[in-house]
């Protein structure tokens, strides 16, 4: 006889495998509208990739969404630190060159290294959430890391290094 008991069970253990294997695949960069648009083909909202400022306020929304406020609201603040500097940014638009002038302007505005810090630790997640996206290539040679060890220590100026 037909057991219709072991069907229900063989496909939900089929869906639960198929989720586990896009929440692997998400990893760090994890996001409920990323895994429903993998799970059931749902198209992400759409806005212009390569603004930073549509990333940090796509990912304000989702940590919103998800009610963790705190985090939306350092999100928000480091956006609006670099808005401060900068009035429209683009992903191609951040360099060494970038990253040094936005540390020298936030010193002269009398923030500490911690200060700046962490304004950049939230860059750094939205610039990897763009590389994961494929919005950012970045080939052996170019590009940079964000040395946030050396920068937390305060040591001032070179300390933003070209990935060799």
């Amino acid at each position: 006889m037909f057991n219709t008991g072991d069907n229900k069970k063989g496909a939900l253990v089929a869906i639960q495998a198929k989720a586990s294997e896009i929440i692997r695949l998400l990893g760090d960069y994890f996001t409920f509208e990323e895994f429903e648009q993998k799970m059931f083909g749902r198209e992400a909202p759409k806005y212009d990739e390569t603004d930073v400022y549509a990333t940090y306020k796509e990912k304000i929304a989702v940590l919103k969404k998800e009610d963790r406020i705190g985090s939306a609201l350092i999100y928000q603040h480091s956006m609006e630190s670099l808005m401060t500097f900068r009035k429209r940014l683009r992903f191609h638009n951040i360099t060494v060159e970038f990253l040094n002038k936005y540390e020298r302007h936030m010193l002269r505005k009398k923030y500490g290294f911690s200060t700046i810090g962490i304004q950049l630790r939230h860059l750094r997640a939205i610039v990897n959430m763009a590389r994961y996206r494929g919005v950012i290539i970045i080939r052996s040679g170019e590009g940079f890391t964000i040395n946030m060890k050396s920068l937390m220590r305060g040591q001032a100026n070179g300390h933003w290094k070209r990935r060799n």
